[in-house]
């Protein structure tokens, strides 16, 4: 009868013990044992490699084994990009950089550039502009070390898009122009789709509606034909992306059908991710959509789960904007002191944020918030700091729309009626060259206010006849009622 044959094993009861037992091994025996481990899990995990990433990738980084360091090490880390767990991507990149440096020179330098492209995937999502864009130079001038023309067309794109972030938008369009003409030269479609959604980007904060639209369909007609994406990791990201801010585009030029039907397919199209980040670009078109168009109730619960969603994950770059949008449409639909504290945390933390897109848009949003409370001085502080930011970066249209909100706080006093007046007007002016048809029914609106309280002072001039009717022409019922209702200036007087 054979002996049956037991294998001793042991284990610490303490992490403590663990460690204070490892560093009593010599480098040498640490490194052995470190190669058995990744020799015995890479046989035994063949199938499942890239679910033992991450525990591969430890210990061939120790071994020394770098060539295999860095592939596991990049498998972990795209496994955690795709469930928004960037801080520990990070992480995971930066080690698989220093195992790079250890590999032979042509091998090094293409592997870094890879490297250092997915750590802009990771970064850009926790908001941290200036690394990424440090990160996107190096790569850039890997990618032209190596003459390697699609990988500097995508990193370029990139870079447009961290140029927008720090409102550089001048500049932004002419990188991306760069990006564009790379894609064309080398017959890069999917890379011009890319460059044209940051150029895209661009002309909205511009105020360029119009092209900014044209711009979005066609980088949607081209997802559809083919899927956008260069790495794997970006492609629901890059589809919701595209349609959510095509949908918000549109609302803002009073096309809501589209607007809609945009935010309801990135929606659908989400719905099948089990990544956040295309389910938090989903739900931002179709929160703000809503609250354009003056569901302000519906967006609440829509940009509710949204910014939980974000605090849930690592996408601290999208909080202080759902933030504001939230906190907005809750003062729209009455909750307005919980609608000011989340204008005031979202002002805070773009204060500190390195991207500046949304600071100009959380300033305005506070100040009509705080106008709805009855506190006409800080809004006008506000707004005041969001017209000086939006013209001296030439965003047009939230210029536009601080100039309405500035005309509706100076109108609350009489004595400011001819000041409300001109920035009415101005206002006006500029949503009728931008196409904000929405923006323009409320400047008729304040306008034809003015005119019912001064009528001994102002000629009529049938401004709520024309405001009402381009509501009524938009369908947007929600805004026509409350309207009709008591205007906005005259409630909040109520309360002054």
């Amino acid at each position: 009868m054979k002996q049956a044959h037991f294998r001793i094993e042991y284990t610490f009861k303490h992490a403590l013990l663990h460690d204070v037992a490892y560093h009593m091994l010599s480098p040498d025996r640490c490194r052995d044992l470190h190669k058995a481990a990744l020799a015995a899990g890479e046989e035994f995990n063949t199938e499942s490699s890239s679910e033992k990433a991450e525990w591969l990738a430890f210990h061939a980084f120790h071994a020394g084994a770098w060539d295999r360091a860095v592939t596991h090490l990049q498998t972990a880390a795209t496994r955690a990009i795709a469930r928004s767990a960037n801080r520990v991507a990070i992480e995971h990149l930066e080690n698989a950089l220093i195992a790079a440096e250890h590999l032979p020179k042509p091998d090094r330098t293409s592997v870094a550039l890879d490297l250092r492209i997915y750590l802009r995937h990771a970064l850009s999502q926790l908001g941290q502009v200036r690394r990424t864009l440090h990160h996107l130079e190096i790569a850039e001038q890997l990618a032209t070390e190596l003459n390697d023309r699609s990988r500097l067309g995508w990193v370029v794109s990139f870079k447009t898009n961290c140029l927008v972030l720090l409102r550089l938008y001048e500049e932004a369009r002419t990188t991306g122009a760069q990006a564009q003409e790379i894609a064309r030269e080398i017959g890069d479609r999917r890379l011009e789709l890319r460059a044209d959604f940051y150029v895209a980007r661009a002309m909205r904060l511009l105020g360029a509606y119009s092209a900014a639209i044209s711009t979005y369909r066609r980088a949607v007609h081209g997802i559809d034909e083919k899927p956008l994406d260069d790495f794997l990791i970006l492609r629901r990201d890059s589809e919701s992306a595209v349609r959510s801010l095509l949908g918000v585009t549109l609302a803002e030029v009073g096309d809501f059908d589209e607007a809609e039907t945009q935010a309801a397919e990135a929606l659908r199209r989400s719905s099948a991710s089990e990544q956040p980040a295309p389910v938090m670009w989903s739900y931002w078109g179709t929160g703000m959509v809503k609250l354009l168009r003056g569901n302000a109730r519906e967006a609440v619960g829509i940009l509710d789960h949204l910014l939980n969603l974000c605090k849930a994950h690592d996408l601290d770059a999208y909080v202080s904007r759902i933030s504001a949008a939230l906190g907005c449409a809750m003062a729209r639909s009455g909750q307005i002191g919980d609608g000011l504290r989340l204008l005031r945390e979202a002002v805070s933390l773009d204060r500190s944020a390195e991207a500046r897109t949304t600071h100009a848009f959380t300033l305005t949003a506070l100040a009509e918030a705080l106008l709805l409370a009855g506190d006409a001085e800080k809004a006008l502080s506000h707004v005041t700091e969001s017209l000086q930011q939006t013209v001296k970066y030439r965003e047009r249209g939230e210029e536009a729309y601080a100039r309405w909100l500035l005309a509706t706080i100076l109108s609350v006093g009489r004595e400011d009626i001819d000041a409300a007046a001109r920035e009415f007007q101005d206002a006006a002016n500029l949503a009728v060259e931008l196409g904000l048809k929405p923006l323009l029914a409320h400047c008729y609106l304040g306008l034809g206010d003015l005119d019912a309280r001064c009528p001994g002072t102002r000629t009529r001039s049938g401004h709520c006849e024309r405001g009402f009717m381009l509501l009524e022409t938009l369908r947007m019922r929600q805004w026509i009622d409350l309207s009709r209702l008591r205007s906005v200036p005259l409630r909040v007087a109520d309360r002054i």
